[in-house]
């Protein structure tokens, strides 16, 4: 639901702001590598906890992850095509932490609809496509309440 996602969505930023202060590029934000976690873990360095009755969103899986100074830019191929941003894929391949904020919004898309984005079309042939057309997943195809649809138009840069 739109009060859930936006509760995660809000952790996620919130892990990604954390991860950008560090200098640290993710390459591989997706749901099977975002952990919810349910009560109290006892670490001192841990974000607030919310209520019990919400989890907390815990980024996991840095297996693709580097460190990354403000004036660098990535250029490896790397993380999930169906999750991963354009520019990754693109003839220069040159990108930084907005990769993992486009990462973010194709959670989001997975949160709002309970599918993958692009569903059915092959994950690859998907990456090539945006890549070469800056492609974003319709809002025609998820039903969303009002209030939540001028940000995502934002998020996914949709006219």
């Amino acid at each position: 639901d739109e009060g859930e996602a936006a509760h995660l969505l809000s952790q996620l930023v919130d892990g990604l702001c954390y991860m950008r202060a560090r200098r640290i590029l993710h390459r591989d934000i997706k749901p099977p590598n975002l952990l919810l976690v349910h009560g109290r873990d006892g670490s001192p360095h841990a974000p607030a906890t919310p209520p019990p009755s919400r989890p907390r969103l815990l980024i996991g899986d840095f297996g693709l992850a580097r460190a990354l100074e403000p004036s660098q830019m990535a250029r490896t191929v790397c993380g999930s095509p169906l999750y991963m941003a354009p520019e990754v894929l693109q003839e220069r391949c040159h990108y930084d932490g907005k990769a993992d904020v486009y990462s973010a919004t194709m959670v989001l898309w997975f949160w709002l609809s309970g599918e993958a984005p692009f569903n059915g079309i092959a994950g690859d042939l998907v990456a090539l496509m945006a890549a070469g057309e800056n492609l974003r997943p319709s809002l025609k195809n998820i039903k969303i309440p009002r209030t939540t649809k001028p940000l995502c138009k934002k998020l996914f840069a949709e006219a």
